[in-house]
């Protein structure tokens, strides 16, 4: 039994809605809630919407070309590329954003989360560049692809379930 390429970046693309859908119940609960940094809610929020919205985009952008004809080893080499250079943008963004908030780029309430996420990273945007040529590790193939978008869907879902666990059920907020 094989798995088309074209089902598992829908059912990847399923996933990223249900984070975002979940983003959005997680904005209302928490829109009440004290927050121990000023906007510390609304920069998960964030994070959740636009690595979410990443996922999705770099899930059904493939299907697009693949239903176009597109050659597969140049879907897979150009869009890993360009992921691994869409994931450093972002991975810079998001930590300046953390530098706000916490006035350190590796705050001690988040270093394990934050070293998980530059290592993930970091081995993504190797594979993404490595996709690119021939005859590497994943010879430009749809493998190599799926590991240079996993920080997408690894930071929106970590960023969720950070969300969910800091919400406090059944108090009265002030």
């Amino acid at each position: 039994m094989s798995i088309q390429t074209a089902d598992t970046l829908l059912s990847l693309t399923e996933i990223a809605v249900a984070v975002l859908g979940f983003a959005g119940v997680l904005a209302v609960m928490k829109g009440s809630q004290r927050e121990v940094f000023p906007g510390l809610n609304q920069w998960r929020l964030e994070a959740l919407v636009i690595y979410g919205t990443n996922a999705i985009a770099f899930s059904l952008v493939p299907v697009l070309l693949l239903a176009m004809d597109c050659p597969e080893n140049i879907i897979w080499s150009v869009g890993s590329s360009l992921a691994a250079v869409v994931i450093f943008a972002w991975v810079v963004w998001a930590f300046r954003k953390q530098k706000k908030y916490f006035s350190s780029y590796f705050p001690k309430q988040t270093i394990l989360n934050d070293v998980l996420i530059v290592i993930v990273c970091i081995f993504s945007i190797g594979v993404g560049v490595e996709n690119l040529f021939a005859g590497g590790l994943f010879d430009q193939g749809f493998g190599g692809y799926l590991f240079s978008i996993a920080p997408w869907f690894y930071v929106a879902v970590m960023a969720f379930l950070r969300s969910i666990l800091t919400i406090e059920l059944g108090r009265d907020n002030p």
